[in-house]
């Protein structure tokens, strides 16, 4: 899965997120906690501009990003963290956003808590 991070004002400017395993949905919906790495190849720009990667929490990368869904709201949140299950450094918070098997939303709206060039209000898409 890959999920695009966009500038409501310049579709151009976006960062990506690839899912690092297989995606279960009913394990997701079950509390199953999901990973993506912030991807250099396929974001529009270096991570490090897109993104306010400075510490805390300090590690190298490549950079990880973990999340867990809320059926209840439809919100995936997302932490930056070495280690799945820290829920110390909010990354970002997807709106509107589904697991459903069948029922995949694949747009919404969010909000960027390590922003720099994506602003704090952001777009996202389900890209593959």
């Amino acid at each position: 899965m890959l999920i695009d991070l966009i500038d409501p004002n310049d579709e151009t400017i976006r960062g990506a997120l690839v899912s690092t395993g297989p995606i279960v949905p009913a394990n997701v919906s079950a509390g199953a906690f999901v990973t993506f790495r912030i991807s250099e190849s396929d974001s529009s720009h270096d991570v490090r501009e897109l993104f306010n990667l400075s510490a805390p929490p300090s590690f190298p990368g490549p950079f990880q990003v973990w999340g867990e869904f809320y059926a209840a709201t439809s919100q995936l949140v997302l932490f930056l963290a070495p280690e799945t299950g820290d829920r110390h450094f909010r990354f970002a918070l997807l709106n509107g956003f589904s697991f459903a098997p069948h029922g995949h939303v694949l747009n919404g709206t969010g909000e960027l808590f390590r922003k720099k060039k994506l602003p704090m209000g952001i777009k996202w898409r389900i890209s593959s």
